[in-house]
């Protein structure tokens, strides 16, 4: 496992990447908890230490497993919540999750790459080993323990996820060198946003849903912001 204990904690479905980021799976220095919303009970079960099969949101769905099971959560130093459509490697993860913790970081998310984004301030910066923001996106957030455990209430208040991003770092104190976009650590989106089966049965807009949550937690307007620049 070496130094610290790392989880990937994954809703993952039938066309999910997740199998490419097992590959080498000898040299990883972290576990895998599989979260399964698909139509066929027990896939993938051998991918993950633990593993439940569940039908629903990312977010809320995420909220109920790690309740149901905190005691085990709480073993891991840090928490990746991937999207099953990123696709990347284990070594690529390991660096991720070596590089969280050399910079004792709060919250972060790897750059994207070749890849459908809605963000600017996530995609890569060439040169750059990592950016301290003001935001990182639900599609891939990475927590220390410490920090899920602070924002794990938001994750019943957005059905779609959007705007949980939004009001992380509120809830974190607005830190200035504890959140970052990794640069030297980069993954790919695979998949065009708005496109996923999941979209269907939003009972509300996902936009919807973000300005009402920013406007609950007084967020807006939300400016995303670089404080520093690391190379």
């Amino acid at each position: 496992m070496g130094q610290h204990k790392n989880l990937i904690l994954c809703r993952v479905g039938d066309t999910s990447l997740h199998k490419n980021w097992l590959k080498q799976a000898e040299y990883k220095i972290f576990d895998v908890a599989i979260s399964y919303y698909g139509d066929n009970p027990g896939r993938f079960a051998e991918d993950g230490i633990f593993y439940e099969h569940n039908k629903g949101t990312k977010y809320p769905t995420l909220y109920k497993f790690i309740l149901n099971n905190i005691a085990r959560f709480l073993e891991y130093e840090a928490i990746w919540l991937p999207d099953d459509d990123l696709d990347t490697d284990t070594k690529t993860i390991n660096q991720m999750f070596s590089m969280f913790h050399e910079n004792k970081l709060w919250l972060a998310q790897p750059s994207l790459t070749d890849s459908y984004y809605y963000h600017p301030i996530t995609l890569r910066n060439e040169g750059l080993s990592f950016r301290h923001t003001n935001f990182v996106e639900v599609m891939a957030p990475l927590f220390s323990r410490q920090a899920l455990l602070q924002c794990l209430f938001t994750f019943n208040e957005s059905i779609s996820g959007y705007g949980l991003d939004l009001i992380w770092p509120k809830i974190l104190g607005w830190p200035t060198d504890k959140i970052a976009v990794l640069d030297s650590v980069s993954i790919r989106h695979t998949r065009p946003i708005g496109s996923g089966p999941v979209y269907k049965i939003f009972p509300v807009p996902p936009t919807d849903e973000m300005h009402h949550i920013a406007k609950k937690f007084e967020c807006m307007p939300f400016n995303m912001t670089v404080y520093s620049a690391h190379f």
